[in-house]
């Protein structure tokens, strides 16, 4: 029963994959040094590739953040902030990553000209795959 429940949780990735696999970068930090000279931060990354990633489409809305000291006190309003909020869900299959690499919750996403930080991790039954929640948190400067 598990191994058929497995083989159909399969071939409903493998469709996912065929109608809306995209692609997508993994950036893990792997040092980070100072030149104590210059004063500049010098951080090197791995980078791993994923060319059919299953990405759900993006939920983008308007958030309002204001400082907690207005709620504390009840004051009237002094400042606060607009900014835009950008979540999705990703889908990745085993097979679309290097057999030595395990998706990590530290790790950046790249995808669409953003980086993505990864809210939540879950593993696929039988290490099918990875799914997890990203959240924008800004856009691509470095590459």
């Amino acid at each position: 029963m598990a191994q058929n429940n497995l083989r159909q949780n399969k071939i409903i990735l493998y469709n996912l994959k065929k109608e809306f696999g995209t692609s997508l970068k993994f950036k893990r930090q792997i040092s980070r040094e100072v030149d104590f000279d210059t004063g500049k931060m010098v951080t090197e990354y791995e980078t791993v590739p994923v060319l059919k990633a299953v990405v759900l489409p993006i939920m983008e809305a308007r958030t309002f953040s204001y400082p907690l000291a207005y709620i504390a006190a009840n004051r009237n309003f002094t400042y606060g902030a607009l900014f835009d909020k950008r979540e999705t869900s990703v889908i990745i299959d085993r097979k679309d990553l290097p057999k030595d690499y395990e998706i990590n919750i530290n790790d950046r996403v790249v995808y669409g000209g953003s980086y993505y930080e990864i809210t939540d991790l879950v593993k696929l039954p039988e290490n099918a795959g990875f799914g997890f929640n990203m959240k924008s948190v800004g856009p691509v400067i470095d590459e």
